[in-house]
């Protein structure tokens, strides 16, 4: 198993012992294929491969490393949690964007969690741009496929290709 985001309760079951690569796996594997979504600490609940008082200890660990993070004054905060904090998501919605995005790095992509935000139209794109003016950081759009690109540490002007579509974006003059 190939844990790319520890925060994600999954992870942090596995991680503390609770459950095994394998039972992991196969929750993971029935949430993937289930028409509605389960959240993961529900399967294992269901699974018999956590009790009550463990899933509680999980997402207690989960909204500490959270809070942590999200007390970055740097960054101006995670995206997904200042998302949370302006009422904008949930945190299944947040859970549901986390895994996208990891599963999608694990098949080579640098998805974004704005991006995913936007794609399943959680978020609107004044929220978005709120978000990423909190975290002090800049963006800007192809214009022909609407995606976001961060360009903090791009050359004012200069332009590149969209990974999506290939079209030039110039970066903010």
């Amino acid at each position: 198993m190939n844990a790319s985001n520890s925060n994600l309760l999954g992870q942090i079951a596995f991680e503390v012992g609770y459950v095994s690569a394998e039972q992991l796996e196969e929750c993971l594997k029935l949430q993937s294929g289930a028409v509605a979504f389960a959240p993961i600490g529900l399967l294992l609940l269901e699974k018999g491969y956590l009790t009550l008082e463990q899933l509680e200890d999980l997402l207690r660990i989960q909204r500490l490393r959270f809070q942590a993070l999200s007390a970055d004054p740097s960054q101006g905060g995670l995206f997904g949690q200042i998302a949370i904090r302006r009422g904008w998501v949930s945190a299944a919605q947040l859970a549901e964007c986390l895994r996208e995005q990891e599963a999608s790095a694990k098949a080579g992509s640098s998805l974004r969690l704005g991006q995913i935000f936007l794609d399943k139209k959680f978020l609107t794109v004044p929220q978005f741009l709120e978000i990423i003016r909190l975290q002090n950081k800049e963006v800007a759009q192809c214009p022909h496929c609407q995606t976001f690109f961060d360009t903090h540490e791009a050359t004012p002007g200069t332009p590149f290709g969209c990974s999506s579509c290939g079209h030039v974006v110039r970066s903010r003059a």
